[in-house]
């Protein structure tokens, strides 16, 4: 098995080192910013697959990370319930990133799984 470490700052500015299998999921993570914008680009893609198909809340909650040839990242987004995302990133940034897949029918507790 290979293993990637990400290292990150704390808020005593130090350096921590976070162990990842290539190819298992993360630590659950609470949504930031940056996950809240992706998973912007994607919701028309995700309005697309699901049903109902308007959403009138798309907020990105939690997620995990799966590092493969490039990152995949499972999103707990709230809609009216819940729905989780697959968001897949290449490992070149100019090509963009995809929404893989939709799971629905999810509960505010439901935990974020992998799937295909």
């Amino acid at each position: 098995l290979h293993c990637i470490y990400h290292v990150r700052s704390t808020a005593k500015n130090s350096i921590m080192a976070e162990q990842v299998m290539t190819g298992g999921l993360s630590e659950e993570k609470v949504a930031d910013a940056e996950i809240q914008a992706m998973c912007d680009k994607v919701k028309e893609a995700a309005q697309n697959k699901t049903s109902p198909a308007n959403y009138t809340a798309f907020t990105a909650e939690a997620y995990k990370t799966q590092v493969v040839a490039g990152t995949n990242y499972f999103v707990k987004v709230k809609v009216e319930s819940y729905i989780e995302l697959r968001i897949f990133q290449p490992l070149d940034p100019k090509e963009g990133i995809v929404l893989s897949g939709v799971l629905q029918g999810l509960e505010a507790n439901s935990p974020i799984v992998y799937f295909e």
